[in-house]
């Protein structure tokens, strides 16, 4: 959905837009700056769904992130 910051917030959102949000939302460490134009619609029960499943998805992708980085480094030992 266009935010306010549009000619015409409210309306729908294109394809490539929806596109855009999702690969902005999907990418923690980079922003395409598309949320400024075009957002999930938090104020309907799917638009909350789907930003908490993002939620949930982003911090499962860090913690794997961390423990791959934690069993490739040996920061943690078996004790022998």
């Amino acid at each position: 959905m266009h935010t306010q910051k549009t000619e015409s917030p409210g309306s729908s959102c294109s394809l490539v837009e929806q596109i855009g949000v999702g690969i902005d939302r999907g990418l923690p460490l980079g922003a395409s700056g598309i949320r400024d134009r075009c957002d999930f619609d938090t104020t309907s029960h799917r638009g909350q769904l789907i930003t908490a499943g993002t939620w949930v998805l982003q911090a499962l992708v860090w913690a794997l992130a961390i423990l791959v980085v934690v069993g490739y480094t040996g920061l943690i030992r078996k004790a022998i």
